[in-house]
């Protein structure tokens, strides 16, 4: 009985330590977007992105989306290190498919702006039409998503419509360019 007891109590400790850890990247997550956003201090964030992949434990959406973040501050500032990280997400998360997605976007763009011969505009209207792209699925997830939740279907519907007439821009956006 007392063993039953001691190994019912540690498994309770052990599962408190794993959500005490994954809190803590949430945290870390949170601080760095700070640092990201409001503050404006790139590196920082890259510090506390970074640690917030590491203290996810198991979170392997937090821990793709802090190092898809940090990859992002590293582009920011020019630094190669945006491509390893990029790829990092994309080859170690690829179940996290917006996130890996994105990181194969981003690396494409990156790949294609350090083409010789490519301009600056050039390089930034890949990086607009790549942004869109993300967004088109985004956008696209969630009208999927709210077609399986009780949304009344006149709801449902001018919704959809909607998103058509945004989804049918967008594409019109993206060959101009």
């Amino acid at each position: 009985m007392k063993q039953k007891t001691i190994c019912v109590l540690l498994m309770i400790l052990g599962c408190s330590g794993v959500l005490c850890a994954a809190q803590k990247g949430q945290e870390f997550y949170q601080q760095a977007l700070v640092e990201e956003r409001a503050v404006g201090n790139l590196e920082k964030a890259i510090e506390l992105f970074q640690r917030a992949a590491k203290e996810s434990r198991g979170d392997r959406e937090l821990a793709a989306k802090a190092l898809l973040a940090a990859a992002r501050c590293y582009e920011k500032l020019g630094q190669a290190k945006a491509t390893e990280l990029y790829e990092e997400v994309a080859g170690t998360y690829p179940e996290q498919r917006e996130l890996a997605t994105e990181a194969r976007e981003r690396l494409a763009t990156l790949r294609r702006a350090s083409a010789p011969g490519e301009t600056a505009t050039d390089a930034l209207a890949e990086d607009i039409r790549a942004t869109l792209r993300v967004d088109l699925r985004r956008i696209e997830t969630l009208v999927q998503q709210l077609a399986q939740a009780n949304v009344r279907s006149s709801e449902l519907d001018d919704l959809r419509a909607e998103f058509q007439s945004i989804q049918n821009e967008l594409r019109e956006l993206l060959k101009a360019q």
